[in-house]
């Protein structure tokens, strides 16, 4: 049985190596040496292919390493899987054709671009793996070929694809300046951008620090990446190279300095970075990075419009010495010196919130008698305006006929109400209503149930907290965070805190304004009931204190006394409001009448 299954298993195997793993071809390579442009797909005439050939074959030369260059019409041309795209058809041409350097350590470069499908791609050989480099290759093709193969110049996107890969193949190992810890020099300017005083001065700091914490700062300085044969890494990924080379103990620092020069001018800028140990993961290491642009800007400013506005080269080292000495210690945020500094603001931020709050719990059980006793304060005030209008009307049936209610008038109560008002403007009218007394008493009772202003001072406090509230989260994120250290609140944050409120004011402010119009149902519709009656003594005044019960005067009812005219009272007519509504003019306002100055709370 087993020698059965290793048949079957043997006969498998041979039928599966018959049949054609791949159906895919490449192009025929050139039959002589030193053509390195395979262009089946035609895109250059003569002169370009010869200049692009004569470039790879001048690099090759040089280097022993090839870029060689591939087009195709298309993966179709080519019997390529459908399921191909441009890295697997690169990479099988790549090994199709056994594309190495004269140092057999697979590196190798094939530009590849397949004209119909509208794709270009670049392979590296497996030597490169490691070596980080697909950010530069990607850089190339964004910067430098994209916008020539976007135009369909191929010779120009090719001939900048060769001349963006050149610094892989030229360049030799990277170069790091000489450093000996034994000679204590901590200053490195390689770049020749510090005077000898300043490097001593600088030196002197730095030796102090390291003396009293065992933990060095270096400061090195060059004039570009290039120079230093690291032209295809970033300033950050040369720093710590630098510092793995000079073998840096955790707790030390090394920061770097590097000139650049503009190429259509004269004008040259600083790059700074900063290259710290593991002790400073986190917080510690955010902050030292943080400091590295804002040197620059410093920097640039003192170049450009004078120390006034910015810093000298020695002033930013200076500084370079302080954060990093601030590192070492451990010299961070402290939350009680952050209390202590800002404890003005959060003292009243807890205060306006705790009244505004306190406030509106207070005022809740007023609010649950007055939505509880609403209605019968409404029927209440109806019978006594019934009671003023009848010593009123007359003899209009109208007013005299009126249910004592202003919502909903009719249009005929409103102008009679409006007319009453031209009557009585120039004649006052005094009416007793004690018999009302009690009424008057219940409804009073009722109307000061109303939280309006409490709800008016609690918004006031959360509207004041907010932004504070803001102010001092703004504080702490740059005291904790970006500055390491406790910081006052800061213009910047007055600022900011006032436009966060405002902004979100325009989406919240309407739904508070909701939110309490719904928790104080009706209050509004008891004053506008009210009019005619807030005028009375008694409704001015807050407390029985002020008044004797037999006080005749507290139930004196006179028209001047109102704190509304009727016309205000009664409203606009239909005609009116529709006249409102489609955006006419006009509309029933306006007031006449005497209402003197409205009492109620």
């Amino acid at each position: 049985m087993n020698k059965y299954f290793l048949s079957i298993t043997i006969l498998f195997v041979l039928l599966l190596s018959s049949i054609p793993v791949n159906a895919a071809s490449v192009p025929p390579e050139p039959n002589e040496d030193g053509i390195w442009v395979i262009d089946d797909a035609g895109l250059l005439i003569q002169s370009q292919f010869d200049s692009l050939n004569d470039k790879c074959n001048s690099i090759y030369l040089n280097t022993g390493t090839p870029i060689v260059i591939l087009t195709i019409e298309s993966y179709e041309s080519q019997d390529a899987p459908d399921d191909w795209e441009m890295e697997e058809y690169a990479r099988f041409a790549f090994d199709e054709y056994g594309i190495m350097d004269d140092r057999n350590e697979d590196k190798a470069i094939l530009i590849f671009i397949s004209e119909l499908d509208r794709q270009f791609w670049i392979e590296l050989g497996g030597g490169y793996l490691g070596e980080e480099l697909d950010g530069y290759v990607q850089s190339i093709f964004d910067n430098e070929v994209r916008p020539w193969l976007a135009e369909d110049q191929w010779f120009e996107g090719l001939h900048a694809a060769v001349e963006g890969l050149r610094p892989i193949l030229e360049e030799g190992e990277i170069i790091i300046p000489d450093f000996d810890w034994s000679d204590e020099i901590w200053v490195v300017d390689d770049a020749n951008i510090l005077s000898d005083d300043e490097e001593v001065e600088l030196n002197m700091i730095i030796n102090e620090i390291e003396f009293e914490t065992s933990c060095p700062i270096i400061i090195i300085t060059i004039n570009s990446l290039a120079e230093k044969n690291a032209s295809l890494i970033s300033f950050n990924s040369y720093m710590d190279e630098v510092f793995d080379e000079y073998g840096v103990q955790d707790c030390g620092i090394v920061w770097g300095i590097m000139v650049e020069f503009s190429l259509w001018s004269d004008m040259y800028w600083y790059q700074i970075t900063v290259s710290s140990g593991e002790q400073y993961n986190g917080d510690w290491d955010r902050f030292l990075r943080d400091q590295t642009w804002q040197m620059e800007d410093s920097l640039y400013y003192g170049q450009e419009y004078g120390m006034n506005e910015g810093s000298s080269l020695f002033e930013v080292t200076t500084d370079i010495t302080q954060y990093s000495e601030k590192a070492i210690n451990d010299d961070g945020f402290k939350i009680d010196e952050w209390l202590e500094i800002n404890s003005i603001p959060i003292l009243l931020v807890a205060m306006f919130l705790f009244i505004g709050i306190g406030l509106f719990i207070y005022s809740i059980p007023k609010k649950l008698k007055f939505r509880k006793r609403k209605d019968e304060a409404l029927v209440k005030t109806a019978v006594i305006n019934r009671a003023i209008m009848s010593n009123l009307s007359g003899g209009s049936s109208i007013r005299s006929e009126w249910n004592g209610v202003f919502g909903g008038m009719k249009d005929s109560e409103i102008k009679s109400f409006r007319q009453l008002d031209e009557k009585l403007r120039h004649e006052d009218v005094n009416i007793s209503l004690e018999k009302y007394g009690t009424e008057l008493e219940i409804i009073k009772e009722i109307y000061n149930l109303r939280s309006s202003r409490s709800d008016i001072a609690t918004a006031f406090s959360i509207i004041i907290s907010f932004p504070m509230a803001i102010m001092l989260v703004l504080s702490y994120s740059n005291s904790s965070t970006w500055k390491m250290e406790a910081q006052k609140i800061s213009t910047d944050d007055i600022f900011i805190g006032i436009f966060v409120t405002v902004f979100i004011g325009f989406f919240v402010g309407p739904i508070a304004a909701m939110f309490f119009r719904m928790i104080n149902n009706g209050s509004g519709q008891l004053k506008k009931e009210m009019a005619l009656i807030l005028g009375l003594p008694l409704m001015k005044r807050r407390s029985r204190d002020n008044y004797r019960d037999d006080n005749y005067d507290n139930f004196m009812w006179s028209y001047h006394g109102m704190s509304r005219s009727f016309r205000s009272s009664s409203g606009s007519t239909s005609s009116e409001r529709s006249s409102a509504s489609s955006g006419g003019g006009g509309g029933g306002g306006g007031g006449g009448g005497g209402a003197g100055a409205g009492g109620g709370g």
